[in-house]
């Protein structure tokens, strides 16, 4: 189904912030699920975002999406706070695949993820369900992000390890 079809099942002040979106990307979502945006939403081209089951989206004031971002929530919330930074081909999923007993691919349930404000988050990061980034937080090109980093900094490796402060 074409995204402008889900446009139409949001609030009217949300639509026109996401035409950018639209039309540089793609958004599928499902009726129970949510998005909202904040002002001056930037993004770069091929930025996919799938919302599947009850979620909720939320994008602060002045965030910028980078090219080939994908942001995946499943049955979840994924917040990035306002003037934050995402770089290219960076990916954000609620949730994941574990195969089962008897190797079938089964879709994990969904944890949220908070990324705070004022965060840069570099090039092929990868940030999964039950992750937190505080505020002023910089996460590094090519790192891993599945858990709550504790503190703000600069954030390094996979997993992700803090490598001094701001």
């Amino acid at each position: 189904m074409h995204s402008l079809i889900y446009a139409k099942l949001l609030p009217l002040r949300h639509v026109n912030r996401l035409w950018r979106l639209l039309l540089l990307g793609s958004i599928r979502m499902d009726r129970n699920s949510k998005i909202s945006v904040g002002s001056n939403l930037r993004t770069g081209r091929n930025v996919t975002v799938v919302l599947t089951g009850s979620c909720q989206l939320i994008l602060g004031d002045d965030v910028y999406l980078g090219d080939n971002t994908s942001i995946r929530v499943y049955n979840s919330r994924v917040e990035i706070g306002s003037n934050c930074r995402i770089a290219n081909n960076v990916v954000i999923a609620s949730s994941n695949y574990s195969r089962s007993k008897i190797g079938a691919l089964i879709l994990t349930t969904g944890k949220s993820i908070l990324i705070g404000r004022s965060c840069f988050i570099g090039s092929n990061v990868v940030i999964s369900g039950g992750a937190v980034v505080h505020d002023f937080t910089d996460v590094g090109a090519g790192s891993y992000v599945g858990n709550d980093l504790l503190r703000r900094g600069l954030f390094l490796g996979s997993p992700a390890k803090w490598k001094r402060e701001n």
